[in-house]
């Protein structure tokens, strides 16, 4: 019986885990290094299986991306006397990069989601922690990740998948 339900156990993993590791990945406490740790012990091609992970999420926070700023873009207006020279001087301002040296800085500008997980991890510690409360804190810095963060760890988890899968009728 216990390998009947282990079987089980492995099918039902396999079928979901893409939005349990996304959960991971969306606890600061956690992030990839969680994610990576139960990987490793768990499935043999745990590098492969990482990089997957990322991609899809990746993949899955450009649509967010796409649905909350959809055509970005800075206007100008030669209305108000010096109105065009301010949006120009800002437009300059804007491929300048930290070190004041112009030039195109998108290819070294960081996503949300990159910059989410190049910061340390929230200390884990045995006091209680909100994850939607976290997320709801820091939406202005992580607005489109914190949507995608509300909708995933939102999702209702329901008994009646695991019960069916571990059931010991079938």
């Amino acid at each position: 019986m216990a390998q009947s339900m282990h079987v089980k156990f492995k099918k039902y993993r396999d079928e979901h885990y893409l939005g349990l590791a996304f959960a991971i990945i969306f606890g600061p406490r956690f992030k990839m290094k969680f994610m990576n740790f139960s990987l490793k012990k768990s499935d043999g091609d745990h590098e492969n299986k990482s990089r997957s992970i990322l991609d899809q999420l990746k993949k899955l926070f450009k649509e967010y991306e796409k649905v909350t700023f959809p055509n970005f873009a800075v206007t100008t207006s030669s209305n108000q006397d010096g109105a065009h020279e301010l949006d120009d001087n800002l437009m300059e301002f804007k491929t300048c990069n930290s070190n004041g040296e112009f030039g195109s800085i998108s290819s070294s500008r960081k996503t949300q989601l990159e910059l989410y997980l190049s910061e340390p991890r929230v200390e884990l510690t045995r006091v209680s922690f909100d994850v939607l409360t976290f997320w709801r804190v820091n939406y202005c810095r992580y607005p489109e990740h914190a949507m995608m963060a509300r909708d995933i760890l939102s999702i209702p988890i329901t008994t009646l998948a695991s019960e069916l899968t571990f059931s010991i009728g079938g």
